[in-house]
C-alpha cells in the first residue's frame, strides 16, 4: 500500500518540476526561408511540420519577401497550431527581410527597429518574458544573409 502512494507522489513531484523546468525556457528558433513570398504556399505542410517537431516560443524567418508570406506563415501554420502566435511588423525593406513571430502567453515584444544598410536591413527584435526572470529580455540583430555557405549573421542575448 505505500509502494504505490510513494510512486503516485514521486511521479506527481517528476511532473511538476518538469512543468516547473518548462517554464523558464524559452525555445528560440531562426529560419532561412529562402525567398519565400505569399505566393509560396507549397511549403506551408513542411513549416507546419517543422514547428510541431522543434515548439519554438520565438521563431524568426530570413528572406521573407512580402507582407504575404507573413500573413501565411502567421494564419495558415502558426495558427493553425497554436491560436496564441502573433507576429512583430513586417518591414519591407530594400531586399529580403526578416519576420519575428512569437507566443503571446510565454513572451511579449518590447520593441523592434530596422537598423538600415546599404544592401539589407538588420531587424532588432527586443523580447521580454516571465521565463527570463526579473526584468529579464532577450535582444535579437537578424540580418538576411548574402550567399556565403556557413556565414551567419543572427547574434542572441540575454539582458
Amino acid at each position: 500500500m505505500i509502494k504505490p502512494l510513494l510512486c503516485r507522489s514521486l511521479l506527481l513531484l517528476c511532473l511538476c518540476a518538469a512543468n516547473a523546468h518548462a517554464q523558464d525556457t524559452l525555445r528560440i528558433m531562426t529560419y532561412n526561408i529562402l525567398n519565400f513570398s505569399g505566393s509560396d504556399t507549397d511549403r506551408l505542410d513542411e513549416l507546419r511540420t517543422i514547428i510541431r517537431a522543434i515548439d519554438p516560443d520565438i521563431i524568426v524567418y530570413q528572406e521573407i519577401e512580402d507582407q504575404g508570406a507573413v500573413n501565411n506563415i502567421l494564419n495558415q501554420v502558426l495558427l493553425q497550431l497554436d491560436p496564441d502566435w502573433s507576429a512583430a511588423a513586417f518591414v519591407n525593406g530594400p531586399d529580403t527581410d526578416n519576420a519575428c513571430f512569437y507566443m503571446s502567453s510565454r513572451v511579449s515584444l518590447v520593441s523592434q527597429r530596422q537598423i538600415p544598410t546599404q544592401l539589407r536591413d538588420f531587424s532588432e527584435y527586443v523580447i521580454s518574458s516571465s521565463a527570463l526572470g526579473d526584468g529579464g529580455s532577450v535582444q535579437a540583430l537578424f540580418r538576411t544573409p548574402e550567399g556565403k555557405p556557413g556565414h551567419r549573421r543572427g547574434a542572441a542575448q540575454t539582458r
